[in-house]
């Protein structure tokens, strides 16, 4: 429900559009989860950024890159001709140094490493910048939310579930049917179906099968 609810608080802490988040935990877009090399762009001229969608193609494009330029720092590093000295901060600024993640552990990895005292202090110098009323009004409500949690001591990551807590029979709705006669819910078939969707992720996973 942290996704399909309104408003959406994991777009509001993660500062995400509500569709973008779903695009990532359906596994139909990557997700830049961190990057070092702040100069990194796709041939369409696109600045990749942390927080950036992209697309299984855009996701092959950079796998290339990366590659390459793993090739070209492990071929100079085996150069021995007399008086070749590494520079490790220009190596360092060579290397392309990215963390790129799909599904629910993405957005749950990026929940994790936001730090809110470093957030919080951010936003609330830049709102005094802001001119557009529905920007301000949305950069006002991610800070109440920012606020709420660091008062709270609540960690953004939580949202995100590991376990699935089930309800036991004595807990669950019951339904009266015609009659007179109770049934209780289906919820067996919701975890059911929860177990099924997981176990198929799992295998896929497994054999590497396309997103």
């Amino acid at each position: 429900w942290y996704i399909k609810g309104l408003p959406s608080y994991l777009a509001i802490i993660l500062d995400m559009r509500p569709k973008d988040i779903e695009q990532v935990v359906y596994y139909n877009s990557y997700i830049v989860i961190n990057i070092k090399n702040k100069k990194l762009k796709l041939s369409n001229g696109r600045l990749i950024e942390e927080r950036s969608l992209l697309n299984e193609k855009e996701w092959e494009e950079l796998e290339d890159k990366i590659y390459l330029k793993d090739s070209e720092l492990e071929s100079h590093e085996n150069n021995e001709t007399y008086g070749d000295i590494l520079d490790p901060e220009i190596d360092a600024e060579k290397a392309i140094e990215i963390e790129i993640g799909i599904g629910a552990e993405a957005i749950k990895k990026l929940l994790t490493n936001l730090n809110l005292d470093i957030e919080e202090e951010k936003l609330r110098k830049s709102i005094s910048y802001i001119d557009d009323q529905l920007e301000l009004a949305k950069a006002i409500r991610r800070l109440r939310l920012l606020q709420n949690l660091i008062s709270s001591q609540t960690n953004p990551a939580w949202t995100v579930l590991e376990v699935l807590p089930v309800l036991p029979p004595d807990l669950r709705p019951m339904i009266q049917l015609d009659g007179g006669r109770f049934a209780s819910s289906d919820l067996n078939d919701l975890y059911r179906k929860v177990i099924h969707r997981n176990n198929r992720l799992v295998k896929l996973q497994e054999i590497l099968a396309p997103e």
